[in-house]
């Protein structure tokens, strides 16, 4: 028996003369070298295009999709109603096969059992181990606290705070410590705290200047926080504070923002500023932004948004743009909006972004891996489980699955395996224990 090496034409020779001739041709064994589907999650009922790199004479892929082309412009697969795994196929001229598979995953949420109590207006940070600390808000248990881990799908109770509070920030510091400032239990609080993850515990730490509730917190690139705004029963500030972990004290800064602001946002952006917008002033809804730089220690006003908003959101995108979408306003006579807008921040200008599918305020929103962004729940005309998707290189916003349970003022948190935890918030009628991940 031959085994040739390359394709070999054999001749067989009686009595001198060529009788019979038979080439053997050989080949290589398929191989493949990528199979993928974009995009990799998809809404309901929406499509993906599959494509693949491989060698051999012929791939194919199952659920009807049929023969594909190496390299070439991929295959649909049509509408999805389901999580489907793909596989590919590739055969050789001796017969030989190989497979690959990819799935495409439906968009949606699904249950993640229950916290250890119900819990809304509250903060929910991602620890540098992987789980998600749940801490205060009104509900059964203010200074309760809880952990996700996403290992086990489970919440546990964790040490509880040293104060009852809601309305207040999270932090998580350098060291993977987390900061807890500000809120309120039927009195407005100054206090802080420091949750140590390595034991679960808290611990009181300085407090601040002023008693703030619906403030915000940012940390900045030197491991310090920026806490700004809030409100007591009579003011609201424009004053803000410097959190040094070093010291475990709190510092005013030399001079407040250019507006008072309670419901308002602060976002570190990749320049090392902060960008503070919208918010309350106590009488009106605000459109006015501004930026602090750690490096003047000063605010400084910037162009206005298109629309006054409070209890929005912003989201810093891949490109370091920031998203934000709906809140609370006196634009519109239903008292919240849909619109959306951008913040560039090397222009220094907000531009139009387009509407939501829905007006809401005090929603979630995430980024996803994909670089789009999840929106969901908030409130509307009423109380919304609706959810929907933002892709920045389209600029639109496309409906995506609903929650099990409508959410005001819930917490959002991307997880491992490019999964967002949706935890409590208030469903127009009571307060939510449970929990649910988008995929």
């Amino acid at each position: 028996m031959v085994t040739p090496s390359q394709t070999t034409t054999y001749t067989l020779t009686l009595n001198g003369s060529v009788s019979k001739q038979v080439t053997v041709t050989v080949v290589s064994l398929p191989s493949i070298t990528s199979f993928s589907a974009s995009p990799a999650a998809v809404n309901p009922g929406g499509s993906a295009t599959l494509t693949a790199v491989f060698s051999g004479s012929t791939g194919t892929v199952d659920h009807n999709i049929g023969t594909v082309t190496s390299g070439g412009s991929g295959k649909s697969t049509g509408a999805l109603t389901a999580d489907t795994t793909f596989t590919l196929t590739v055969t050789n001229l001796a017969g030989d096969s190989t497979t690959a598979q990819v799935t495409v995953l439906q968009r949606g949420f699904t249950s993640a059992g229950n916290m250890t109590t119900s819990r809304a207006y509250h903060p929910a940070v991602l620890l540098q181990s992987g789980k998600v600390l749940l801490a205060g808000g009104s509900g059964g248990a203010p200074n309760t606290a809880d952990l996700y881990d996403p290992a086990t799908g489970k919440f546990t109770a964790t040490g509880n705070m040293t104060t009852q509070r809601w309305g207040h920030t999270a932090t998580v510091l350098l060291d993977g410590s987390v900061l807890v400032a500000g809120g309120n239990n039927s009195v407005y609080l100054a206090s802080a705290e420091l949750y140590n993850p390595v034991v679960g515990t808290f611990t009181a730490t300085g407090s601040m200047s002023a008693t703030r509730t619906w403030l915000a917190a940012a940390l900045l690139s030197s491991g310090k926080v920026l806490v700004t705004g809030g409100y007591d029963a009579s003011v609201t500030y424009a004053s803000a504070e410097i959190f040094d972990p070093g010291t475990g004290k709190f510092t005013a800064t030399t001079g407040g923002m250019t507006a008072k602001r309670n419901g308002h946002t602060a976002t570190a952006l990749s320049n090392g500023k902060v960008l503070i917008t919208g918010g309350n002033d106590g009488n009106l809804y605000l459109a006015s932004a501004e930026l602090y730089d750690p490096v003047t220690a000063k605010f400084t006003a910037i162009n206005n948004m298109a629309a006054t908003r409070s209890e929005h959101t912003a989201v810093v995108l891949s490109s370091g743009k920031v998203l934000i979408a709906g809140g609370f306003t006196q634009d519109d006579a239903s008292g919240v909006i849909a619109s959306a807008e951008i913040y560039d921040p090397g222009t220094g200008t907000f531009t139009p972004a387009g509407n939501m599918t829905s007006k809401r305020g005090g929603h979630i929103a995430a980024l996803l891996p994909s670089g789009e962004v999840l929106i969901a729940g908030g409130r509307g005309s009423t109380y919304s489980a609706s959810a929907e998707i933002y892709d920045p290189l389209t600029g639109t916003f496309t409906a995506t699955g609903s929650m099990a349970t409508a959410r005001y003022h819930s917490t959002a948190t991307l997880v491992a395996n490019d999964k967002v935890l949706v935890a409590g918030g208030d469903d127009g009628g009571s307060l939510v224990q449970s929990a649910e991940l988008f995929k």
